[in-house]
């Protein structure tokens, strides 16, 4: 799910989840609810949205326990820090969390200082790291439309493919969750059409029967192959292809 987090603004981030594609997508497991559907959860209906914010709540303990249990490695905070945040989240006095935590109330002062100056780092930090990376990619960009794609950066290309679909898919070959960055999304799709022999047509059927074991929501993956124009189908849906430069001329 590190993706999802990495991809996702700081206000998605602390909604706890993302949209993209007509989906809700939760940060924490990746379950996703579609717009326009009605969803039954915890004894009751409710919208896609509505629905993602009662899963999260339900499922996770909410976003801010959520967040607080990631690895230090992402978050770099102390089990000490993670403590006293919570007790910070939840309105505790100085004095409050002193008491729990067995400590002075200078040092829990100390302490909260610390913090802020920490969330003041990150921001400013976050800040300059998008503008580098910002002026990198154009200076990139500028040499590419220079200069031509050179072979280097074309195995450059075939090995972002390859982690990708290493990212994504298990050993055995089912997919872990679909991508919601369109770029890796493209990459998945192009991997599962070469499942389908491109000189024949297959009823909606055969095409779920391919799908079926590489994910449980195969509707989403079909969808998205004819979505992406990896395949095409007849309006009445009985029959479906992959699209390859001659059916594009002649179906």
């Amino acid at each position: 799910m590190l993706d999802y987090l990495y991809e996702s603004s700081r206000e998605e981030i602390k909604q706890g989840y993302i949209f993209r594609q007509s989906y809700y997508i939760c940060l924490n497991c990746g379950k996703e609810f579609e717009k326009g559907f009605i969803y039954k959860i915890d004894e009751r209906f409710a919208d896609a949205e509505t629905a993602m914010k009662v899963h999260i709540d339900l499922e996770h303990e909410g976003v801010f326990q959520f967040l607080l249990n990631l690895d230090k490695r992402l978050t770099g905070l102390s089990e000490q820090q993670k403590k006293l945040l919570l007790l910070m989240y939840e309105e505790k006095s100085d004095e409050e969390i002193a008491k729990t935590l067995e400590l002075s109330s200078s040092t829990v002062r100390n302490h909260r200082f610390a913090l802020r100056e920490k969330g003041k780092q990150a921001h400013l930090f976050s800040a300059v790291m998008e503008m580098a990376e910002e002026r990198l990619s154009k200076k990139q960009k500028q040499t590419s439309t220079q200069k031509g794609v050179t072979m280097k950066e074309e195995r450059y290309v075939i090995t972002e493919s390859e982690k990708v679909l290493k990212s994504y898919f298990n050993p055995d070959g089912t997919l872990k969750i679909i991508p919601p960055k369109e770029k890796k999304r493209l990459i998945i799709l192009r991997k599962i059409a070469e499942l389908f022999d491109e000189t024949r047509k297959y009823s909606e059927k055969e095409v779920n029967e391919i799908l079926i074991p590489i994910y449980e929501d195969h509707v989403q993956i079909r969808r998205n192959m004819i979505e992406y124009g990896f395949m095409n189908r007849l309006p009445d849906g009985s029959a479906y292809w992959i699209v390859t430069e001659k059916r594009k001329d002649n179906e």
